[in-house]
């Protein structure tokens, strides 16, 4: 997991850091690439054992996207301190 403490010369933002906004939201992006390859290779799986591991892995990272969202969005509601 990416630490998101505040680097020297970075200024606060409401409770928090630029800094962390940003590397939550490119920590988002990466989930949301890796969860359309997932997918992709999902679909083109034929029915199997192969293929229920990657269901597994699939809600593993969906849900992981999903609690990374609220983290963000959750940061970027912060009242100004």
């Amino acid at each position: 997991m990416t630490s998101f403490a505040l680097k020297p010369g970075e200024r606060e933002l409401g409770g928090g850091a630029v800094s962390y906004i940003r590397d939550i939201a490119k920590n988002l992006y990466e989930l949301k690439r890796q969860l359309e390859k997932m997918e992709q290779t999902y679909n083109s799986e034929p029915p199997g054992e192969r293929r229920e591991e990657l269901w597994l892995e699939l809600s593993r990272t969906r849900k992981e996207y999903y609690r990374v969202k609220r983290i963000l969005e959750g940061a970027k509601e912060s009242p100004s301190g």
